[in-house]
């Protein structure tokens, strides 16, 4: 009986043996498929991850471009708007020196000697 057992055993060794080779394929692949679904999952990941910052970065970017265009155009109204009041400035002070100047044509000129001024 043992030497049937230990022949019962050979035979189950053997066939486990001719099985080894397609059992170690079937496992091998098994085991790169899953390596392979999980990098590609991380890469996904990762890529939307990236994607998503990059969202966030550019609605950032898009807001201040925004205020900046803002900013530029009040600055441009607030320019015009001093450029008006320089233009304004300019024909005050022209009245003014006309005025002035019409105003001394009118007048006598009376010029003092340094002496009469010792003398008042």
């Amino acid at each position: 009986m043992a030497i049937l057992r230990q022949e019962e055993e050979l035979a189950e060794l053997r066939t486990r043996v001719a099985a080894y080779p397609k059992e170690l394929e079937r496992t091998v692949a098994s085991e790169v498929k899953l390596a392979v679904d999980r990098v590609q999952m991380e890469a996904k990941f990762k890529l939307e991850l990236l994607q998503k910052e990059f969202e966030g970065e550019r609605n950032v970017l898009e807001s201040k471009i925004a205020s900046y265009e803002l900013l530029v155009k009040d600055q441009a109204a607030r320019i015009s708007s001093l450029g008006d009041q320089v233009e304004k400035s300019y024909v005050q002070v022209q009245a003014i020196a006309v005025k002035a100047v019409e105003g001394s044509a009118t007048k006598p000129v009376v010029f003092s000697t340094p002496q009469q001024k010792q003398g008042e």
